[in-house]
């Protein structure tokens, strides 16, 4: 039964009586308000979340669903350009065991919010994303064969994009243009990765995991482990670094292409593939080279610094400069040291053999030769055949005179 009361001299109808009110002090209206402002506002007011096992699926063949799916995303779909596009301060955090499809012919723009896949859901891309937002992923991001992922394309260099996961798997294309990409568990790559600009990050408890081609023209840092059985190839004004707690291991079958570019290594690099080095490898930690081939290029140059090792097991072929600065260089393998290689430094094991050689070759045509091997070699019987010749004319001269005479 409602009663009327007065606080500090205001009446207020309530189906409490006043001697409740009265009793329990004035706290518990405010008390009340309070609890109902954290509900409504603990969360950012743009920020939504998907309810479980939700999948949204962006496909050009179901205009209608993919306008929805789209909506549930908190974007807006375009029916010309098959394309769901996601504004700026419109976060969105997909929830355990949800999923986004993007099909192929349809395109999923981030253009500035943050996308979250958590834990127990995935990003599934058969089409185009575009991120020039935040996708961050404790979930999975699986960009499949013929899918691309382009991050930082439509923002000013240097501007903040980011894409972090941590498990993505690459069997299509991911080009970074400005920003950086960043795994902190695992990345298996089957496909190919350009990294155009920015900075791509394989973060310490990392893995990568490269069957398919690394392109670097920017730079790549290597904080725990990246396992090569494809190709890595690093162009001029490019970087490498691998800190002092990566490992850069390349298996049989792998190629690592330094190609005017740097390597920076801090960790170690071990060899068991081909690297082929027209660049700059200037290391303080350890090199071991166990099977295949280093190849050291006219213009390539190796530093071995003071902390550094180089362990040849394998086979090294240079025709540029290995200097060893203080640092360790064993040889139980084979070193070909050609006519313009220069090793600087002590090198202990097997001896180091120059391959060039100081004789030279002189060519000549096949005429030329011939004509000089009939002159030096026929002409003394010539000479002896015109003799002979001749004196057979006269004996048969003198036995027709004789004849006649008779």
């Amino acid at each position: 039964m409602s009663s009327i009361f007065t606080i500090r001299g205001k009446r207020i109808s309530s189906g409490v009586g006043y001697e409740s009110i009265r009793k329990r002090g004035y706290f518990v209206l405010p008390l009340a308000v309070t609890l109902i402002g954290f509900f409504f506002f603990i969360s950012p007011p743009n920020t939504y979340a998907a309810a479980t096992t939700t999948t949204y699926e962006l496909d050009p063949k179901t205009p209608y669903e993919s306008t929805v799916a789209c909506a549930g995303l908190n974007g807006s779909w375009s029916n010309g350009t098959s394309t769901c596009t996601l504004w700026p301060a419109h976060n969105f955090i997909l929830e355990p065991g949800g999923s986004i499809r993007v099909e192929a012919g349809a395109s999923l723009n981030i253009t500035g919010p943050v996308l979250t896949i958590s834990s127990g859901s995935s990003l599934v891309n058969f089409g185009t994303i575009n991120n020039d937002g935040f996708i961050y992923s404790p979930g999975v991001i699986d960009n499949r064969k013929d899918g691309i992922i382009n991050v930082g394309f439509g923002v000013p260099i240097g501007y903040s994009i980011s894409l972090s996961g941590a498990i993505i798997n690459n069997s299509g294309v991911i080009v970074l243009k400005s920003g950086d990409i960043t795994s902190y568990r695992a990345f298996v790559n089957s496909g190919t990765i350009v990294i155009d600009g920015g900075r791509f990050d394989n973060g310490g408890g990392a893995h990568l995991e490269n069957l398919g081609n690394i392109t670097n023209k920017a730079n790549l840092n290597n904080y725990d482990r990246i396992n090569n059985y494809g190709s890595i190839d690093n162009y001029n004004g490019s970087r490498i670094y691998n800190v002092d707690s990566g490992t850069i291991a390349n298996y049989r079958g792998g190629r690592i292409n330094n190609d005017g570019g740097t390597i920076f290594n801090m960790g170690g690099i071990e060899n068991a593939g081909v690297i082929i080095n027209k660049g700059v490898i200037d290391s303080y930690g350890p090199i071991t080279n166990s099977w295949d081939i280093l190849n050291n290029g006219p213009s390539g140059v190796i530093i071995n610094h003071n902390i550094g090792t180089i362990d040849n097991k394998g086979g090294i072929d240079n025709s540029g400069n290995i200097t060893t600065v203080w640092g360790r260089f064993d040889n139980s393998g084979i070193i070909r040291n050609g006519c313009d290689g220069v090793i600087s430094g002590t090198i202990s094991g097997n001896p180091v053999p120059n391959a060039c050689t100081s004789t030279t070759t002189t060519t000549t045509t096949s005429t030329f030769t011939a004509t000089t091997s009939i002159e030096r070699v026929a002409e003394p019987a010539i000479y002896a055949w015109a003799i002979g010749a001749t004196v057979a004319t006269v004996i048969l001269a003198v036995i027709l005179l004789l004849r006649r005479t008779r």
